[in-house]
């Protein structure tokens, strides 16, 4: 998000009430009526859906400057999902209805949502084909790629990811156990195309991680 938008949105969300949320605490929980838009100041939110099996999935992880959940109300949908704060969390709710006008009353702040969308669905697209035509290796390598490719943080051009996820969580993204994911992350590891410091994954070399999708 550019400087001028990201301004635009903190200063909409400033005129309204703050609430903080601890970890694991839930902010939506399902079938929740949809009466405010979240906008993120700080930490970490994940969407998720439970099976009739009791089987989690994170569908999405919203990280700071982010609002949600935004597809929910542009469609009038019932909520089925849970949102759950990773971390302390620190937010601004606003009407839904406000939040739709304010967007729709400035081109850049429609186009920056628009553009977000897109990166959200095309990350969707991405895990679905993992989930059907690849190994979890591949899978690991790739849920790395996509933090990679929405993580704001840069450090002499290695990708920073906030190590927030565990091992558990990285396995309901990609459908496996806590100990395969370990083994995947360890193999990364060794091929020092991650690193781990100060509570954050380092990706030495994109372009390896990269190729490590396609084995």
């Amino acid at each position: 998000m550019n400087t001028p938008v990201k301004t635009k949105i903190k200063n909409f969300f400033s005129k309204y009430t703050s609430v903080t949320f601890t970890k694991n605490q839930i902010v939506i929980s399902p079938e929740e009526d949809i009466t405010s838009i979240f906008f993120l100041k700080k930490g970490l939110v994940r969407m998720y859906i439970i099976s009739e099996e009791g089987l989690e999935a994170t569908i999405h992880v919203f990280r700071q400057g982010s609002f949600f959940p935004m597809m929910l109300a542009l469609s009038n949908s019932i909520n089925k999902y849970y949102y759950e704060a990773m971390e302390e969390v620190e937010t601004l709710k606003a009407p839904p209805d406000t939040v739709i006008e304010f967007i729709k009353s400035d081109s850049e702040v429609l186009f920056d949502l628009t553009t977000r969308f897109s990166i959200a669905i095309k990350g969707l697209m991405n895990r679905i084909e993992q989930l059907v035509s690849q190994g979890t290796y591949s899978k690991v390598a790739s849920l790395l790629l996509y933090l990679a490719d929405t993580s704001v943080d840069r450090d002499n051009n290695r990708h920073l990811i906030d190590l927030k996820f565990s091992h558990d969580q990285i396995g309901t993204w990609v459908g496996a156990t806590r100990e395969t994911v370990s083994r995947q992350m360890e193999k990364l590891e060794k091929k020092r195309i991650i690193t781990h410091h100060d509570h954050k994954i380092i990706i030495n070399d994109i372009e390896r991680l990269k190729e490590e999708v396609t084995k």
